[in-house]
């Protein structure tokens, strides 16, 4: 079921509030019992087949993870690396199997292997849930609250990927299931707003995009404008969809009385790539940097320091070469993990390697290079335009559905092809931007740098964990004026917004593009 459904939006999310917060005069527990019903229907909505398949992980899981916690020594620590290998073998074998067999030489029938929706979200979620019970963090084993843990359907198909610390408190205290009129009005606006940035926004940069990438696929050559519009359009409409996916995710648990982690903070307003993932899919991030990046950067640096203390020949060497590995080798490897996480391809290797690289580069530059004494906004500016361009460059693999796609646009970037686009178009040539394209490029990038996101914009709700986002940079006075309260002129506002997004979504829904991870 999506979002920017009319079923979702008419029936399911009303329906789902309505009995939820009823029950919840009830019994608390029922209205618990509740939501883990809702959320099973809302996954089963897509494929029921799969239900099955993420039922035998939750209870699989949740008994690894009791097992855990109580247990000493080496049996706990094999216990961990069977659980943890089990679901990395489940999520391979569906994710991973055709790409792997494509590789050695075999193929595979792509429809042999049906990727289930959403098993890298709920497993990396119930990871995440074995290394804390094994670490003791874990001390709440209510089977009602990991099930809404792991199933709970705001954050089930795309995120955020969520720690049982951050929701299990929540599940336990009775005041969830209690309307509070506060949280409906900031949850609802905040779900708006995302089905307003998908429909409205995302769906309409889409079109173009799709007609390039389809146009390149049968032997268009793009000159450097056309190529230059594709690769700004498609990381404007995947901006637009992730943001609106989490906007809609935590305005529907915000509506709930659960508070989910900031998963998405204005990343294309970051001024260096270390910025830019501070602020993409953060609890992606946040979760391969905690068990990738960390570890081995910890490995490496004791290994230095052991190099560091040894008098044998060729110390300084070694040590020289250490420190390079201590740079580049931690975050190649978790960027590549990020990219193959994204989908099984080499175009998604390739995204990850040069994020990698972007990341080594970031990293040695701010270890290498004094302060160049640049005034801050010269600075700042510089920053924002690189790391636009990087991101923009790297997202054509990452939506090119082959290689050759990827370098024919590439190489239209390049100027390979001209830089501008013949005066009239030759027979069979079928793509070019219109006016039309440009529009909704320039209204993205306005939104995009110069005005504040939700999370600033409503900055007296608390939406989400955590601290609140930096604040917005304009006057105060202005600043005071724009920021959302529950009145009646916003409301009238974002009402408007909802009624445009409703009418426009007609019969044609669209995915949102993260499901397909």
């Amino acid at each position: 079921m999506l979002f920017n459904s009319f079923v979702f939006v008419l029936f399911f999310l009303p329906a789902t509030l309505i009995v939820y917060f009823w029950l919840g005069r009830i019994g608390h527990r029922s209205a618990l019992v509740w939501l883990f019903v809702a959320s099973l229907a809302f996954y089963a909505w897509w494929n029921p087949v799969f239900l099955g398949l993420l039922l035998g992980s939750l209870v699989l899981n949740y008994a690894l993870g009791y097992s855990l916690a109580p247990s000493r020594g080496m049996e706990r620590r094999w216990l961990l690396i069977g659980g943890v290998a089990a679901n990395l073998l489940l999520l391979g074998y569906f994710k991973y199997a055709a790409f792997a067999l494509g590789i050695a030489g075999f193929r595979l029938d792509p429809e042999a292997v049906v990727l289930p929706l959403a098993i890298s979200f709920f497993t990396f979620t119930q990871i995440g849930f074995l290394v804390d019970c094994h670490r003791g963090r874990i001390v709440d084993f209510d089977p009602l609250h990991y099930g809404l843990f792991v199933v709970y359907f705001p954050h089930l198909i795309a995120g955020p990927i969520i720690h049982h610390g951050d929701v299990a408190g929540q599940f336990a205290d009775a005041r969830a299931s209690r309307v509070r009129w506060d949280d409906m009005a900031s949850g609802v606006t905040l779900f708006l707003l995302g089905l307003f940035k998908k429909v409205v926004i995302a769906d309409q940069l889409a079109t173009p995009v799709n007609r390039a990438y389809v146009a390149v696929d049968q032997g268009v050559h793009l000159t450097a404008l056309e190529s230059g519009a594709t690769a700004v359009g498609f990381l404007l409409q995947i901006y637009f969809d992730f943001s609106a996916y989490c906007d809609m995710a935590l305005g529907v648990s915000v509506m709930l009385g659960v508070r989910l982690p900031l998963n998405f903070n204005s990343p294309l307003k970051a001024t260096s790539i270390l910025d830019f993932w501070r602020r993409w899919n953060i609890t992606l991030t946040r979760f391969l940097s905690a068990y990738i990046y960390q570890p081995m950067a910890r490995h490496l640096a004791r290994q230095r320091a052991a190099s560091a203390r040894s008098t044998r020949p060729g110390g300084l060497l070694r040590r020289r070469w250490s420190l390079g590995m201590l740079i580049v080798l931690p975050a190649m490897t978790t960027m590549v993990a990020s990219g193959i996480w994204h989908g099984a391809g080499w175009t998604f290797v390739i995204f990850g390697a040069l994020h990698g690289t972007f990341v080594v580069v970031n990293q040695m530059w701010r270890k290498i290079v004094p302060p160049l004494g640049l005034p801050r906004w010269l600075g700042s500016g510089a920053g924002l335009l690189l790391t636009f361009a990087a991101v923009a460059v790297s997202v054509v693999f990452f939506r090119a559905p082959t290689l050759s796609v990827a370098w024919s646009i590439l190489e239209g970037l390049a100027g390979v092809n001209g830089f501008y686009p013949p005066a009239e178009l030759p027979e069979g040539r079928r793509f070019h931007v219109d006016a039309a394209a440009a529009t909704w490029i320039a209204i993205g990038l306005a939104i995009v740098w110069l005005l504040p996101n939700p999370y600033q914009w409503m900055a007296a709700s608390r939406l989400h964990l955590g601290d609140p986002v930096e604040p917005w940079r304009f006057p105060a006075t202005l600043a005071s004026r724009l920021t959302w309260r529950p009145t009646n002129a916003w409301t009238v506002l974002v009402a408007l917004l909802g009624a445009t997004a409703m009418i426009m979504m007609g019969s044609h829904v669209t995915q949102f593009i993260y499901f397909q991870f």
